[in-house]
């Protein structure tokens, strides 16, 4: 199986496509375990409103807080995602 790291840098190669596409694809696509898409605007308010934040977590914010999921992030993505959307 290809690893999520060789898959990311096979597909932000290509003009357009960035962490938040791959991260997505690997989300939704492939089912993979530990896909966090942090640039997601729906994940940050999220984190932002689960965590009583007074701003909006950056990316990288938004990554340091979700190393604490690992190697599971893509199911805390969904609960994320279902907080949001419901």
């Amino acid at each position: 199986m290809t690893s999520d790291s060789d898959i990311e840098a096979k597909l932000t190669a290509i003009p357009g496509i960035g962490p938040w596409t791959v991260n997505g694809f690997l989300l939704i696509a492939l089912d993979r375990p530990d896909a966090f898409p942090a640039g997601d605007l729906a994940l940050r308010r999220a984190v932002k409103r689960l965590y009583g934040l007074d701003h909006l977590p950056s990316e990288p914010e938004l990554l340091r807080m979700a190393e604490r999921w690992r190697p599971y992030r893509s199911l805390a993505a969904a609960y994320l995602f279902d907080s949001e959307f419901g």
